[in-house]
């Protein structure tokens, strides 16, 4: 017989729980597509949004997440400068560092080169 592992009412797993995932994004529509994704797959729960770093060192430790998503051309307090300060105040805190507008201007300028109007 298999045992059959026991479902949310989201369908999540419970069995190991669901993985907490907090964003840290300058951008809104980023911010609010990247909190749609992580709350739309099974066994991810968006923790909380944050527009800024100011406001994630702020806020983030009152519901501590598993997993940082952080983007690293914040406003401010940039995003590397603060994935040091909050792996020092919360060692276990997994960090996931993003960089969509790189990311994008470099997609522009290699479809721009091979329509070749780069």
């Amino acid at each position: 017989m298999v045992e059959k592992t026991p479902t949310s009412e989201r369908g999540e797993s419970v069995k190991f729980g669901v993985i907490r995932v907090a964003v840290i994004e300058d951008q809104r529509d980023l911010r609010e597509g990247l909190q749609m994704l992580i709350n739309g797959t099974v066994g991810y729960r968006c923790a909380g949004t944050y527009g800024s770093m100011e406001d994630a060192l702020y806020q983030i430790g009152g519901q501590l997440p598993d997993v940082a998503l952080v983007d690293i051309g914040l406003p401010k307090i940039q995003g590397d400068e603060g994935i040091r300060v909050l792996k020092q105040r919360y060692p276990k805190l997994l960090l996931v560092a993003l960089q969509f507008l790189a990311m994008t201007i470099r997609f522009q300028c290699s479809l721009r080169g091979l329509l070749g109007t780069c």
